[in-house]
């Protein structure tokens, strides 16, 4: 068998270089005083190095072959990509939640109810964290703004 599990290690190393390159671009000065590029440029470090681990010790007996569930991965960051255009423009309580039904009933095969409760359950719940509470800046909402919200 072909030593292509090894290809992961080696594209993690390859992202991992790049981000100590442009975070080195961006200046780290120090732990006291960091600039941007401080954390990045420390994170792209513990990447590298957990890639170049990862390629001497990873063992090809851990891989699962693919088979036809591997569509649900592509679904999934389809449907990823498709909140992100619409949160631009319809702001995040729709998107969402309708992000949320898909993944939990198509992708994770829940019955409707708990899927249609749990979407607006986790939909509520990042809404009131990150709107509310940490005062994250989300695009106008839709949704929100029926009801008199930002």
């Amino acid at each position: 068998m072909s030593r292509i599990y090894r290809l992961g290690s080696i594209v993690a190393l390859a992202v991992s270089v790049f981000f100590v390159a442009s975070a080195y671009q961006l200046s780290l000065g120090s732990l006291t005083e960091p600039r941007p590029g401080l954390w990045p440029f420390l994170v792209g470090l513990v990447m590298a190095a957990s890639s170049v681990a990862l390629f001497f010790t990873d063992d090809r007996e851990d891989y699962q072959r693919f088979t036809g569930r591997f569509r649900f991965i592509i679904f999934g960051l389809l449907s990823l990509a498709a909140f992100i255009v619409a949160f631009a423009f319809l702001g995040f309580i729709l998107p969402g939640f309708l992000t949320f039904v898909f993944w939990l009933r198509f992708l994770g095969e829940e019955p409707w109810g708990r899927a249609l409760g749990l979407a607006a359950l986790f939909t509520a719940l990042f809404y009131v964290l990150f709107v509310l509470l940490l005062g994250v800046p989300f695009p106008d909402d839709v949704v929100a703004m029926l009801w008199g919200g930002e």
